[in-house]
């Protein structure tokens, strides 16, 4: 293989440390002739590597036809969450483009949690930086979320002490409360079974510890903590930040079938709320396309995110 353009370079060894599994020479096979062919011909890099993310002009070989290269590569070296039936939950987003997807809001979460009946359970999630303070004042960054309580049972792992969130904490004006992980109940209480009931001052506000997940535990991506997510009852089409949603599919049904009711329910939305849902298009995807960004997950090969929290790695609980 020449490699003499940096970009089909850098390119080539980073798939080369990803694509594993019987399928890997086929995939890597793809990459380098399209891109070597596209650069060879003249055009520019960055449309070269979009093109090549995008999975444009490249041989069906080993895959469906219509199968993105950027999907197949992701098929290629994903695995299903750590948890009980794993495989079932997936990933409820919007897509405009085959290079742009975003994820959800909670208008949709809402309505989607309210409507669809192919899950078993929809739960949603705002990742964040929090500074945490114990009463002794020494104030420790955590990585957590907004966690809705149904993203508890979504992955049926039960709490290590006392309890996961509840629907109630969910509702405005219900008490501050707390789930933490492993670690952070290490550091500030050394293990103390006593901890549940002891509060921390969590982004300014003073929380009380309900639960703690026992070690390894991490969820939506790689979170320490997890406070109620609320707002959603009241939230407006088009409006708040975008939030992780996923499901547990219902027993006996597929992908294709939750696809199908998701559509069906996103045309009132496009008909109810057209600035909002217009130009968009329903997705559901695999657990691991939402850190991603599958079927153009392949950005975060050209573009590896700040954050090492960001890719999506989930320890075994």
């Amino acid at each position: 293989m020449i490699s003499v353009n940096p970009v089909h370079g850098l390119l080539s060894r980073v798939a080369r440390l990803l694509v594993r599994g019987p399928d890997a020479p086929f995939v890597l096979g793809d990459l380098d002739e399209t891109l070597r062919r596209d650069l060879d011909q003249g055009m520019p890099s960055w449309r070269a590597g979009a093109r090549y993310a995008s999975g444009r002009r490249v041989r069906p070989r080993a895959r469906h036809p219509d199968e993105p290269l950027a999907v197949h590569m992701l098929n290629v070296f994903e695995t299903p969450l750590p948890f009980h039936e794993g495989e079932r939950v997936v990933g409820l987003r919007h897509s405009e483009t085959v290079m742009e997807s975003g994820n959800g809001t909670l208008h949709a979460y809402a309505v989607w949690r309210e409507t669809l009946s192919s899950f078993e359970e929809i739960g949603s999630a705002l990742r964040a930086d929090f500074n945490v303070v114990p009463d002794d004042g020494a104030v420790r960054p955590w990585f957590g979320a907004f966690m809705t309580a149904s993203s508890f049972r979504i992955a049926r792992v039960p709490p290590l002490l006392g309890r996961p969130l509840l629907d109630q904490d969910e509702l405005v004006g219900a008490p501050d409360v707390v789930v933490l992980g492993y670690e952070p109940w290490q550091v500030h209480f050394v293990g103390d079974p006593g901890a549940v009931g002891r509060t921390l001052r969590i982004a300014g506000t003073r929380h009380t510890v309900v639960g703690v997940m026992p070690e390894g535990f991490r969820f939506p991506s790689n979170e320490h903590l997890w406070i109620p997510l609320r707002g959603s009852a009241s939230a407006e089409a088009g409006t708040g930040p975008e939030i992780w949603i996923y499901g547990r599919l219902a027993d006996g049904v597929t992908e294709s079938q939750a696809l199908a009711e998701l559509t069906g329910v996103e045309a009132g939305l496009d008909e109810a709320f057209p600035e909002a849902y217009g130009d968009v298009r329903p997705e559901i995807v695999r657990y691991s396309y939402l850190p991603v960004g599958g079927p153009a997950g392949t950005r975060w090969i050209l573009a590896p995110p700040r954050r090492t929290e960001a890719e999506g790695h989930l320890a075994p609980p």
